[in-house]
């Protein structure tokens, strides 16, 4: 692990291989780890960036809710990139890391070759269902606050060992797992970037969100992953893989280079 030194935060990350640039933006409870498998395979020819959220993994837990903020994450992101030299990436997200990924796209159109979008959604335009989002952040960061890990809705039970402790989880709930506004929503017509957007099968929560997506974004395809619930890259990894390989593997041979 190799650690981005910014103002209050220290960013752990790791690169593998070399090639096309791909930043992975794991979700909420887990680590950089949890894409080790993929980032393996594809460092074969990609130079692969994975990363730990704020309040995840072993880099620094500031208390300052600033530090906590969907704008502070993406700016991370660019930092990332800069670090490494990297004018351009394919972007990855799942879950929350998926809508941090188009908030990213957002903030810095330049940055971002391609899109890859798993088991997320773009939030929602309905006041009273992101206030309902809002509660459940909250009532986790109370379980994070009160109890540790143990007590998580199944759903986030996957907490990796490998954070310090749960408070910079907690703070993470009350940042950027909450939602702010339908900023996002309304714009995924300007984000022009091929997409390849991955759900579960199983993964009732999502699947309207990752239609949705495949429908609203201009250069969207779906892939729907048999046998899988909210990490299809954990239950399915074989297929999941699968699928990012041919996606970026056409691109790549495409006659008109879209990059």
């Amino acid at each position: 692990m190799q650690f981005l030194e910014r103002p209050s935060a220290r960013v752990g990350f790791e690169v593998r291989g070399d090639g096309r640039p791909v930043l992975f933006t794991h979700g909420f409870g887990d680590t950089s780890a949890t894409f080790a498998r993929t980032a393996d395979a594809l460092a074969v020819d990609h130079q692969v960036v994975t990363w730990d959220l704020p309040g995840h993994g072993l880099g620094k837990y500031p208390q300052d809710a600033h530090h906590y903020a969907t704008e502070t994450v993406t700016d991370h992101m660019r930092a990332l990139l800069d670090n490494l030299a990297v004018a351009r990436a394919v972007v990855v997200g799942h879950s929350v890391g998926g809508y941090l990924s188009l908030e990213f796209a957002l903030a810095h159109p330049e940055r971002g070759r391609v899109l890859i979008l798993i088991d997320t959604g773009p939030c929602t335009r309905s006041e009273q269902a992101r206030a309902s989002w809002n509660d459940f952040a909250d009532r986790c960061a109370g379980v994070l606050e009160a109890d540790g890990a143990v007590e998580l809705p199944t759903s986030l039970a996957h907490i990796d060992v490998r954070h310090r402790d749960t408070t910079g989880l907690a703070l993470a709930a009350r940042g950027f797992l909450r939602q702010q506004d339908s900023r996002v929503i309304d714009s995924l017509y300007t984000l022009t970037m091929p997409t390849l957007v991955i759900v579960g099968a199983e993964d009732s929560a999502f699947l309207r969100s990752a239609h949705y997506l495949a429908r609203w974004l201009p250069d969207a395809r779906l892939v729907i992953i048999p046998g899988a619930g909210h990490t299809p890259h954990l239950s399915q990894p074989e297929r999941f893989d699968a699928a990012v390989r041919r996606f970026l593997d056409k691109l790549a041979v495409e006659p008109k280079d879209r990059s």
